[in-house]
């Protein structure tokens, strides 16, 4: 893209993963940007996955799972 988009600026959920890397961050010394990164492609990908089985999966199940395996890996 040559035009930046806004996609950071208009969605409140990277806000709300920030705060949970800034949390993780506290007893760690984490790069931030790489965790924040990651931990957003990981929920990108949930909802990805979710949407190609056409919601037959149960997208919190699969997201608590996956997001808690991240986290604990950190």
């Amino acid at each position: 893209m040559k035009i930046p988009g806004n996609h950071l600026k208009k969605r409140i959920f990277p806000n709300e993963i920030k705060k949970t890397v800034g949390r993780l961050n506290s007893n760690k010394s984490l790069d931030t940007n790489l965790v924040f990164q990651e931990f957003e492609s990981v929920v990108r990908g949930v909802m990805l996955t979710w949407c190609f089985n056409n919601g037959q999966i149960d997208i919190i199940d699969l997201g608590t799972y996956l997001l808690k395996k991240y986290l604990n890996s950190l």
